[in-house]
């Protein structure tokens, strides 16, 4: 009787881990990782060489076969395998069964006596870990993270210097961005002026000395380009630099995206002074905006400074713009630009979407000599899903999109775990195929689109996901409180200061607070 109450004891304890949340979680997190993202034409994945995801590849049929081989090898030896009527099936049905490491896909093309005719294709890539719960726990509240990180921001010396002045201090050559860091700084400023009101009226003169100089270079009334603050403005005076190269081989151009940074930080320069000018400076980014789109509804990814000429053939995901132009409506009652919007969607609908091309938009990039989806990144896919689950009403197939476009971004950036010898700390997110390395604001992007799947409908698979990321910051964030763009480990030499790009302690900090009012809601 003993003996039997004592295995009794057993299949309850067992029963109790196997019903437990977590483990609920973690068998949800692999069902879904055995199925693929948009099996079937075109294939995205193309330039893919890691998956958490089962893949799909589109392999050549091979005239006379009757069936096809899958054989998967790790190091030289047969780990799984399965056959097909087809060469495209993805690896669902034995995606489980492969351990994280890298992995030789041999498809092999079989006649009716299930002898060998050929190779349908090959594939050489890794197979990730897979999320699971339990990971280590947050170093301090998210809270606390995001606050730290933006006091020191506000306490930067280049930019206490915008307190008695409207030029930027270049001994932080990033300021050399006009749009990207020197908006990001005012959105910093302003949001440190809300969350301290002991430090209200520093922050704010820092974020107009800021806001000031992005107006002295605002392209003037009457250009193609009116009222937009230009993408590069100072060079560093060190020739040696890389922000140097970039700002003057890019000098007469802009980047389209970036001046939704400015349109945003001068509506936060309205929400904290009252000041109508600010909403005005604001409204001007949102009409050239307007100007710009082209008829389909898309907008080019660079554009001459004087001109406004496209430079490019790729055309803007633009996440960013949208969100920008969607705050000016919900927010303030400016409906003015839901054509606009309206007209983007539909372009990004019918066009964008159906081509799976999350491409980057880095402006060190030349995008006419890319292959499509050479360079997939998170940087368009999980905001553009935010976009859509935070619309007022998302329709069905909006949310399946988003579904998707948060997939990619963990199936092609985020790793949960680290094989040996990666210098990263995990869980991580890299930011593009062409800059494969670990990024705080990678992190900050794809939680952008876990947090808005939470938000809509209380996935708490997708809760979990941001609370390890946005975990990540919490233990790599230095005493100073600076979280350091690239999450690795610089040795004795240390970083200099082009490894911290402050914009994106702003997405750090918004997902982190975020995270942090999500968690006390529930």
């Amino acid at each position: 009787m003993k003996k039997l109450s004592i295995t009794l004891l057993i299949l309850a304890a067992a029963l109790s881990v196997a019903c437990s949340p977590d483990a609920a979680l973690n068998k949800r997190a692999q069902e879904e990782y055995n199925h693929p993202i948009r099996k079937g034409e075109p294939y995205w994945n193309l330039f893919a060489k890691k998956f958490t995801f089962a893949p799909a590849f589109g392999f050549p049929a091979v005239e006379g076969a009757v069936n096809y081989k899958y054989l998967v090898r790790q190091e030289g030896v047969e780990k799984a395998s399965f056959m097909a009527s087809l060469p495209t099936e993805d690896l669902g049905r034995i995606w489980a069964s492969i351990p994280p490491g890298e992995c030789v896909l041999d498809v092999v093309a079989l006649d009716s006596a299930g002898d060998s005719i050929g190779l349908s294709g090959k594939r050489e890539f890794v197979r990730d870990f897979p999320f699971k719960t339990g990971g280590p726990a947050p170093a301090k509240s998210y809270r606390q993270t995001a606050l730290d990180a933006i006091l020191y921001v506000h306490n930067m010396p280049s930019t206490k210097h915008w307190q008695h002045s409207s030029t930027p201090d270049m001994s932080y050559v990033m300021n050399a961005y006009v749009c990207k860091i020197i908006g990001a700084t005012v959105r910093v400023e302003c949001l440190v002026a809300r969350e301290f009101p002991e430090l209200r009226e520093e922050a704010l003169k820092a974020a107009l000395g800021a806001a000031e100089y992005m107006v002295s270079l605002v392209q003037p009334e009457g250009t193609p380009l009116e009222g937009w603050p230009p993408t590069y403005g100072l060079s560093p005076s060190d020739s040696s630099t890389y922000v140097y190269s970039v700002t003057r081989n890019n000098a007469s151009k802009m980047m389209v995206l970036e001046a939704s940074v400015a349109g945003e930080a001068f509506l936060d320069l309205y929400d904290a002074t009252g000041d109508s000018a600010w909403m005005e400076r604001s409204l001007s980014v949102a009409r050239t905006y307007s100007r710009l789109q082209f008829p389909d509804g898309s907008w080019p990814i660079r554009v001459s400074l004087s001109t406004g000429a496209s430079l490019s053939h790729f055309r803007l995901w633009p996440a960013h713009v949208l969100k920008y132009l969607r705050r000016l409506e919900t927010q303030y009652g400016i409906m003015d630009y839901a054509g606009v919007r309206s007209k983007a969607e539909a372009y990004i609908n019918t066009v964008a979407l159906p081509r799976f091309d999350l491409s980057g938009m880095f402006e060190d990039s030349m995008w006419d000599d890319f292959q499509s989806y050479s360079n997939l990144t998170n940087f368009t896919a999980s905001p553009y899903a935010s976009y859509l689950l935070t619309n007022p009403s998302p329709t069905e197939e909006d949310v399946k999109n988003a579904y998707d476009l948060i997939r990619l971004s963990e199936d092609q950036f985020v790793h949960w775990d680290k094989f040996e010898g990666v210098n990263a700390f995990p869980p991580y997110a890299c930011e593009q195929y062409f800059y494969d390395v670990p990024v705080d604001s990678s992190i900050a992007d794809v939680c952008d689109g876990y947090l808005a799947l939470y938000e809509y409908n209380g996935d708490r698979l997708a809760l979990e996901k941001a609370k390890a990321l946005l975990g990540s910051l919490t233990r790599f964030q230095e005493p100073s409180g600076r979280i350091l763009t690239l999450m690795v480990d610089f040795g004795e030499e240390g970083p200099n200061s082009e490894d911290f790009w402050l914009n994106s302690i702003w997405w750090d900090a918004s997902q982190l607070l975020r995270l942090d009012r999500l968690l006390e809601d529930k």
